[in-house]
C-alpha cells in the first residue's frame, strides 16, 4: 500500500495524457467546439423523442389503472 500512496491518481495520469494530446485545437479545427455542438445535437434530438407521443400507448391506460 505504501508504494501506490505515492503514484499518480487516474485523474492526475488522464490529465496529463490529455495536456499531450495534439489536434484538440489545430487551425480552423476545435475539438472541443465540436464536441459540443454533437452532444447539442444529440440532446435534441432525445428531448424531440421524448416530446413525440407513443403511438402504442395512446388512449390506453397504465396497467396499474386497470380494473
Amino acid at each position: 500500500m505504501e508504494g501506490i500512496a505515492g503514484q499518480k491518481s487516474l485523474y492526475e495520469r488522464v490529465d496529463a495524457w490529455l495536456a499531450r494530446t495534439p489536434f484538440l485545437e489545430f487551425k480552423h479545427f476545435s475539438f472541443w467546439n465540436s464536441y459540443r455542438g454533437a452532444v447539442e445535437k444529440m440532446l435534441a434530438s432525445d428531448a424531440e423523442i421524448i416530446k413525440k407521443p407513443d403511438i402504442k400507448r395512446q388512449g390506453k391506460k397504465p396497467a396499474i389503472c386497470r380494473t
